[in-house]
Parts: structure tokens; C-alpha cells; sequence
């Protein structure tokens, strides 16, 4: 196989390794990405190593044939795509998962400290609940 050919091959495996990704961040299981980690950082090193030899022989990529050529480029502009929609679905799950937490955050928080409002004498109205108030912690482990 030469160099060209295993560049190919590799971006292709990490670009369908990706477009699976992508399928289950359109399917909201952000929870079953973790499969793919190991798998894609293998990838994604092999990817850099095939790019780095092309790198250092360009007479390999100067003497290649026109759909040997084509064929990389293919195989780039998948990768390159893949990714591009791999980052826009994480930043967007990842937003929708920061702007619940503020939601329910927010709502906790007016829940145990409510507005303290004045009285008709015009004093600060501080009830029981609003002396006592506790800082609101929430816990939430979802890895996004």
C-alpha cells in the first residue's frame, strides 16, 4: 500500500468514525460517544503520522496519478466535513445542556431565596425563609 493510499484509507475510517458520532449528536445520545474515544484518538494520531510522511516525500504526492490525487482530496474534504458538523452539534449540545442548567439553577434559587420585598412601613421585609438562606448547589455529571 503505498503512502498515499494508507492516508486515504485512514482519513476515510476517521471520517465514517466521526459521521457515527455525528449520527448519535443528532440522535441526543451524547452518552454513548465515550465508544469512539479510544478508537479516534488511534485515528486521529495514525492521520497526523500519514499527513507528516506526505509532508517529508512531496516527489510521493508530485509523481501520484490524477485520481490518486482526487482521491486524497475526496478523502480530506469528507474528513474536514465531518468534523466541521462534529463541532457545530457539540457546541450546540453542549450549549442546550449549559442553558438548562441555568434554568434549573436559576429556578432552585428563587425557590430557597425568594425576593425579600418591603413592608407598608416601608422596611425591609426579611421572612424566616430569606434569614436562613442556603447557597443552592446542584450536582450534574453528563459529559457533553
Amino acid at each position: 500500500m503505498s503512502a498515499i493510499d494508507a492516508t486515504i484509507s485512514v482519513a476515510l475510517r476517521l471520517a465514517k468514525l466521526i459521521e457515527a458520532e455525528n449520527d448519535l449528536l443528532i440522535d441526543r445520545r451524547p452518552s454513548e460517544l465515550a465508544a469512539f474515544e479510544d478508537e479516534k484518538a488511534e485515528l486521529t494520531v495514525a492521520y497526523q503520522q500519514e499527513l507528516t510522511s506526505l509532508r517529508d516525500q512531496p516527489g510521493i504526492l508530485a509523481a501520484a496519478a490524477p485520481e490518486t490525487k482526487a482521491a486524497l482530496k475526496d478523502a480530506g474534504m469528507r474528513l474536514v466535513n465531518a468534523m466541521d458538523v462534529n463541532r457545530r452539534k457539540i457546541v450546540a449540545a453542549r450549549t442546550v445542556a449549559e442553558r438548562m442548567m441555568k434554568a434549573v439553577t436559576d429556578e432552585i434559587s428563587k425557590k430557597t431565596n425568594p425576593v425579600q420585598g418591603y413592608t407598608a412601613n416601608a422596611v425591609l421585609n426579611k421572612s424566616a425563609r430569606s434569614r436562613n438562606t442556603v447557597p443552592t448547589a446542584l450536582a450534574f455529571h453528563e459529559v457533553v
